[in-house]
């Protein structure tokens, strides 16, 4: 009798053939073994340990290779820290050197506990992270935005510029002026702080505007009473008063308010060549607008 074998399941060192009269009972008996060896307990708590102990020799492996550094370690509990320091050096941290454990007679109670945690022992804090260390509740984690302190905003501190106004364009040149009066130029740029320096604008009276704005831009005051409005050009008003032209651009630029009053006293603005700030030693104002000069 001519029989073709096909196989087609193929299990280890064993053939089921479909002419196979036990080809049931076998699948059947190699279903239940795998299930008894699956979920034995026996061998489902080794493959945990044997998992933990993987684990294990991972994280040790990443500390071995990786530098010391330290981390501070929030908890939602309150504790308490004691502040005398241990004569045993192994209860000690290489940062504060004061111990981590809960004390009787706690000087110091906080409602966020840190504690700073170093894989290296030995490590030492480097010279420019001393100030995260200073404080005994540790680094303030929650807020590293910078703010500028009363000592960073002197007045005594802040450069003084000056500026010829012959032939500079009104509006790009006034522009200018509130940039560094506000202090948007420097890195340290704070919104509610005054950052800024102090500008002279000399020669006032030499400012240009484009187009018609001589004879139709108009500047309009009132004396308070009824019918006291006056009105008037910007040529008449260069004739009358020229620093007032200056100073109402800028004016117009910086903030309105307490810290906008406080940076219109920055700008200092005369109609000659000369300025009564020599002792401040100003220096020319940086212009990087290339068409603030009027072509004529």
């Amino acid at each position: 009798m001519n029989q073709q074998f096909s196989p087609t399941l193929h299990i280890p060192s064993i053939a089921i053939y479909p002419n196979c009269p036990t080809k049931k009972a076998l699948i059947i008996w190699f279903t239940i073994v795998h299930l008894l060896i699956r979920f034995n307990p026996i061998f489902l708590s080794s493959h945990k340990k044997l998992r933990r102990h993987t684990r294990k020799q991972q994280r040790e492996q990443t500390e071995r290779k990786s530098p010391p550094m330290a981390m501070a370690c929030v908890t939602s509990s309150s504790s308490l820290f004691s502040t005398k320091p241990l004569s045993s050096s192994l209860n000690k941290t290489p940062f504060l050197g004061f111990s981590l454990a809960v004390s009787s007679t706690p000087s110091v109670q906080s409602n966020r506990a840190f504690k700073i945690c170093c894989q290296d022992k030995a490590a030492l804090i480097p010279s420019g992270q001393q100030w995260m260390f200073d404080d005994l509740t540790g680094p303030d984690v929650w807020n590293k935005t910078w703010y500028p302190k009363a000592a960073d905003h002197v007045n005594t501190d802040k450069p003084w510029y000056v500026v010829d106004a012959t032939d500079k364009i009104l509006g790009r040149l006034a522009s200018t002026i509130a940039i560094h009066i506000r202090g948007k130029n420097l890195a340290t740029y704070t919104p509610s702080v005054d950052m800024g320096a102090f500008v002279i604008v000399v020669n006032a009276d030499k400012i240009a505007v484009s187009g018609k704005k001589r004879t139709q831009k108009l500047y309009r005051r009132h004396s308070g009473r009824p019918g006291g409005m006056t009105v008037e050009t910007f040529e008449q008003l260069q004739k009358r008063i020229p620093e007032r032209i200056v100073e109402h651009a800028v004016r117009g630029m910086l903030p309105k308010g307490a810290l906008g009053r406080a940076l219109f006293n920055h700008l200092k603005v005369y109609t000659g060549p000369d300025h009564p700030h020599v002792a401040q030693k100003p220096s020319e104002l940086p212009i990087r607008d290339k068409r603030i000069t009027k072509q004529k």
